[in-house]
């Protein structure tokens, strides 16, 4: 067949969004492992060990995009525990 035929652009975007995507989760990921003070190694939340505004914001939107990923995509995460310490 011709190349020319099968390229579909949708499929190149949607390849480059999960690339970017899981550098940005990969970010996400670092910031999380790194402490807020000496006292801390690591913490379970964006502002430490208490669950707030911003956590319930974005936890959720993880999830969904977890679940849809790998429903419509059959993508999987890479290893992000920092994004995802609290839901064990």
């Amino acid at each position: 067949m011709n190349e020319y035929l099968d390229y579909n652009p949708l499929t190149v975007l949607i390849l480059a969004l999960m690339k970017r995507y899981v550098l940005e989760l990969a970010k996400l990921d670092a910031f999380l492992k790194t402490s807020l003070d000496a006292s801390q190694e690591s913490r379970l939340f964006l502002d430490g060990d208490r669950m707030t505004l911003a956590d319930c914001n974005i936890l959720p939107k993880l999830q969904v995009a977890l679940v849809a990923g790998k429903k419509l995509h059959d993508f999987d995460l890479p290893n992000v525990s920092g994004c995802f310490a609290t839901r064990q």
